[in-house]
Parts: structure tokens; C-alpha cells; sequence
């Protein structure tokens, strides 16, 4: 009888304090639904370009500026940036819009580029695409890229 009272209260136990774990798992599951990751994360943007280091990078309404460090351990040249992205799902970059980019690197050197928007962006959520083509010694066409996402 003693096996009895004690699976039946082991039983209550789970069949009240279950339920409740069962509410807060479900509570917990609609606030992630509800609430955007994004949003509470912030602006991301990935610490490497290839081979590059990306020291800085600041997403304005006018411009998209990333500061790279040559990490390939050789100089690099015929280097072509490239940036495309959307800003609140209308493509807003193109690659003619670089207005600062340097055609070569020597190692372990720091070099801004700057691209401007094809428009204007006002207040939303951006996705772009960094894409760096660049030739190391006997290599060409060699290619680095990176995501930044971010709300300006």
C-alpha cells in the first residue's frame, strides 16, 4: 500500500507543477515569436572580409563606410569593391556607387571604402553584401565577402 500513496502523490505533483511548465514553455515560445531577434540584437556585421579584418563599419542614411586591414600577409592589388543591399526590401546599393576604394593594400595595412546609396535611406532595416575582389601574388580574382544587417 505504501507504493500505492506514493506513486499517487509523485503523479499529483507532476500533473500540477507540468502544467504550469507547460504554460511558461509556451509563454516563452510567443514572445520569441512575437518579438523580432533582430531587433533586440542590433546592427551585426561580420568581423571578417576573407582574408580581411573589418575594423569598423558605420551604415548612415548617405553612405556605407567599412574599414578593412590587410591580413593576407602579402601585399594585394586590382582590388574591386563591390556592395549590394537592400534597405527595407528595396534594392538601395550598387557597385557604381563606390566613391572611396584603394586599387591595393600592402600587408597589414588599414584602408577605408565608401559606397553611397543609389538613393537616400531613410529610417529602416538594412541586408548588404560586401564583395571584394583582389589579386595576391600569383593569385587573381580571388574573392572575400561579408554581411552587415543592421536597422539605421
Amino acid at each position: 500500500m505504501k507504493f500505492g500513496v506514493r506513486g499517487q502523490s509523485a503523479l499529483e505533483y507532476l500533473m500540477t507543477y507540468g502544467w504550469a511548465l507547460v504554460v511558461i514553455v509556451i509563454a516563452v515560445a510567443a514572445l520569441v515569436i512575437l518579438i523580432n531577434p533582430s531587433n533586440i540584437q542590433g546592427d551585426t556585421c561580420d568581423s571578417k572580409l576573407g582574408p580581411f579584418v573589418i575594423t569598423q563599419s558605420n551604415i548612415s542614411a548617405d553612405s556605407a563606410q567599412l574599414v578593412l586591414v590587410n591580413q593576407t600577409g602579402q601585399g594585394v592589388s586590382a582590388m574591386d569593391f563591390n556592395v549590394t543591399g537592400t534597405h527595407g526590401g528595396a534594392n538601395a546599393y550598387t557597385s557604381g556607387a563606390v566613391t572611396e576604394s584603394p586599387t591595393s593594400m600592402t600587408a597589414g595595412e588599414t584602408a577605408t571604402f565608401t559606397v553611397d546609396p543609389a538613393n537616400d535611406l531613410n529610417a529602416g532595416t538594412y541586408n548588404l553584401t560586401y564583395s571584394l575582389t583582389y589579386s595576391a601574388g600569383n593569385l587573381t580574382g580571388l574573392t572575400a565577402t561579408a554581411q552587415c544587417r543592421g536597422t539605421i
